[in-house]
């Protein structure tokens, strides 16, 4: 592993860091309306105005890893010694 490959390596390690930190929330009301509540952090989750709190959007925050492990991999890659 080269120095160049060591930084995407350590940088996407940050990127999925800060994701975990500041997930996606979303609210799924009783009659199946999903309401997309934004980013913030995972210990302090959004609330409705009626003192409800929001949950983590799961599927949103594992495409969001997927997605950064893709593009690290291919840069990982491509950035190998000949």
């Amino acid at each position: 592993m080269n120095n160049k490959q060591k930084k995407v390596l350590m940088a996407v390690i940050a990127v999925v860091v800060a994701m975990l930190l500041f997930p996606p929330f979303h609210f799924i009301a009783a009659t199946g309306i999903k309401l997309n509540m934004g980013y913030n952090f995972l210990f302090i989750p959004p609330t409705l105005s009626n003192g409800i709190q929001c949950s983590v959007d799961v599927g949103m925050l594992l495409t969001q890893w997927l997605v950064v492990l893709i593009v690290g991999g291919i840069a990982f890659f491509m950035l190998k010694d000949s």
